[in-house]
């Protein structure tokens, strides 16, 4: 074996197709104090290898030769060559967006953002940290500043796989920002009706399909005409935009509702080309197109509505500002001008998405059990349907009514505690007294007089009242020390003196024993 400052040549067993070889190799540390392995034919090219890995780094301690960059490109330019290497094409917009608003531009879409000019060696993760504190107080969410860091990481990954970078991800190190709880809205069964009536007749079909089958928008824009089975009413999902796959690369079948199958045949026929969902022109739909404006004034016609914010124009077109926030539409007037306010709704921001939360929900509601929602939703996980679940007020009311009529509550809010269970047939039970017994009467309080002759009233008296109580306590009574009742002053060892005490008569011997008459 030769070794050499940062590189080892020897001999390397390993197996290769279930038999035993040997080799020779050289172990040593690159640039970036990462260990690599490299194996030759011979231990000679080996040891020249090592030779020359060591002389190279005498060169680097002298100044005479610079390491290897671990990359040359900015950190723009590698988000830039990742979206055209690795992005996914369904993705790719996207991300793209999200780069360019908060990698490469600032918010006015002009300004250059400093991180995005640095050098990719150049970036740590200390300047992440402050960037992604930057863009919290810009006004973006704790969610999307965590979206940018999982891109961030994921560019970082995919560089060092193929060798545009080479050196530790910077990303790994920061911390994720704090989320809040997504709220989720979902619609109910009795407002799917005024919902449709109020959506525009060429965006109907996708809506009423969007709310009845859960599917994704890209797989209802990707959806073609030939999917469509008339003969057993089944459409087949396998499409997403203009790709041949869905997001989870599987193909299945869903049975069209009898509710829907109306809205299905008047897509077949009215709109031309081979899309099921096209745009006045037969192509499909752009995957950044926005569906969502659509959706929520359709709700707030149909008075699905988080409430309504009453104006005053007078006072606006006086320059002033007069609002009112209520949760009807009454008349009230302006008590500054005395004209009637103006209602006008606060929207709920539902997206095109919770239209899958609705149809999860709703089939929830309907007893559909949870495999079989799983399957119509293309979900691969359980767990995934259950995200998908969000029940309502009206749905855990029914739920406790049920509670109310298996466990009612028959205990009132002011009565006295019961005692424990574990104490019953414990308590002495209360003593009547017999109906034959006559009280006797209440004794008169006497004088107390001491009994004895030479007593005096300041004396202390016994209860007997016959000798007084002497002053001095009394001591206490030793007890015997003997090994059968050891005592508090018994020390475990016998004394010297075995002898009984005077008052342990029983222990002395027989012959010793006082008789009556005497000593024997």
């Amino acid at each position: 074996m030769a070794n050499a400052r940062g590189a080892t040549a020897f001999w390397w067993t390993r197996r290769k197709s279930g038999k035993t070889e040997k080799v020779a190799a050289v172990d040593y540390t690159d640039e970036l104090g990462r260990s690599r392995r490299l194996t030759f034919d011979s231990m000679g090219e080996a040891r020249a290898c090592a030779e020359e890995k060591r002389a190279q780094l005498r060169r680097r301690d002298m100044g005479l030769e610079v390491a290897k960059a671990p990359c040359e490109k900015t950190l723009g330019e590698l988000c830039d060559w990742w979206l055209q290497k690795c992005c996914k094409p369904r993705s790719r917009s996207r991300e793209e967006s999200r780069l360019r608003v908060q990698i490469k531009l600032e918010r006015n879409g002009e300004t250059p953002r400093r991180i995005g000019k640095l050098l990719a060696a150049d970036v740590t993760s200390d300047l992440l940290e402050d960037h992604f504190d930057q863009l919290q107080k810009e006004g973006l969410e704790g969610s999307t500043t965590n979206k940018l860091r999982q891109t961030l990481r994921t560019v970082y990954n995919k560089a060092r796989k193929r060798n545009v970078w080479r050196g530790t991800n910077p990303v790994v190190d920061t911390e994720p920002r704090p989320e809040r709880a997504i709220k989720y809205f979902v619609l109910e069964l009795r407002q799917l009706n005024p919902t449709l009536a109020h959506i525009d007749p060429e965006w109907r079909d996708v809506f009423a399909t969007a709310m009845l089958l859960g599917m994704r928008k890209g797989e209802l824009f990707g959806a073609l005409k030939v999917d469509v089975n008339r003969s057993d009413q089944t459409i087949r999902v396998n499409r997403s935009h203009g790709e041949d796959q869905t997001k989870t690369n599987e193909e299945r079948w869903l049975p069209i509702p009898g509710a829907l199958w109306p809205f299905i045949e008047h897509a077949l026929g009215a709109f031309p080309g081979p899309y099921l969902f096209p745009d006045s022109k037969g192509e499909p739909h752009r995957p950044e197109i926005k569906v969502e404006q659509k959706l929520r004034s359709a709700l707030a016609k149909a008075g699905i509505v988080e409430g309504y914010i009453h104006k005053c124009r007078r006072c606006a077109a006086r320059g002033g500002t007069h609002h009112e926030k209520h949760s009807d539409t009454e008349r009230r007037h302006c008590p500054t001008c005395h004209m009637m306010l103006w209602p006008a709704p606060v929207k709920v921001k539902m997206k095109f998405h919770e239209l899958r939360h609705s149809t999860n929900t709703l089939l929830a509601a309907l007893g559909v059990p949870e495999n079989v929602r799983a399957d119509i939703l293309g979900h691969r996980t359980r767990a995934m349907t259950r995200r998908y679940t969000h029940l309502t007020v009206q749905q855990m009311r029914a739920g406790f009514k049920k509670l109310d009529a298996a466990t009612p509550v028959r205990v009132a809010p002011g009565a006295p505690a019961t005692p424990a269970g574990y104490l019953k047939g414990r308590t002495a039970p209360v003593r009547e007294e017999p109906c034959n017994v006559v009280p006797l009467p209440k004794a008169r309080p006497q004088k107390r007089v001491p009994m004895h002759p030479d007593a005096k009233s300041s004396s202390a008296v016994t209860d007997s009242g016959l000798t007084p109580t002497p002053a001095a306590k009394k001591q206490p009574r030793t007890q015997a020390k003997m090994p059968q009742n050891p005592g508090p002053y018994w020390s475990g060892t016998p004394g010297s003196n075995r002898r009984p005490s005077p008052w342990q008569g029983d222990a002395l011997p027989a012959e010793l024993v006082p008789r009556s008459g005497g000593w024997n």
